[in-house]
């Protein structure tokens, strides 16, 4: 049963903006290539190119798995922080790069704040929703129901 309330509501609508993002994106990088993000005049490596369309499909894959933890992370608390900590990491990865080989497009750069700021916030929200959401053995007494444990 999906959990009602404005704070699992909230949670599955971040999680589904954050899936159409990922499909949207996945999408258009595996049908115009790096081009999409270097312009049409720039040279590119084949070996890259490859590379870049293999890991938008991934990106693509991220995002239908998104929209499918949607529905259900008030209960899939491990796999929701995974998606969390590898944010995260993503967007670390990205600030690496930054200070390696310079400052990207605008996008990227808020792109990557968002990738590091996000986690936290969403991990607060899957756990306060998820704890909102569990059924506990005292409420399941209080309404009728058998305690069905096995001794």
């Amino acid at each position: 049963m999906t959990p009602h309330g404005a704070a699992a509501r909230t949670l599955r609508i971040l999680v589904r903006l954050f899936a159409l993002n990922a499909v949207a994106t996945g999408l258009a990088c595996v049908v115009f290539g790096p081009e999409l993000l270097s312009g049409s005049g720039s040279v590119i490596a084949p070996d890259l190119a490859q590379e870049f369309r293999f890991l938008s499909v991934w990106w693509l894959a991220v995002g239908a798995y998104l929209w499918m933890l949607a529905a259900r992370a008030h209960t899939a608390t491990a796999e929701f922080r995974m998606v969390c900590i590898v944010l995260f990491a993503s967007g670390v990865a990205r600030w690496v790069t930054f200070a390696t080989h310079g400052w990207p497009a605008s996008l990227f750069v808020v792109v990557a704040t968002i990738e590091i700021v996000a986690p936290a916030p969403l991990w607060w929200l899957q756990a306060r929703v998820a704890a909102r959401s569990a059924v506990r053995p005292e409420a399941m007494a209080s309404q009728g129901h058998a305690d069905r444990s096995v001794s």
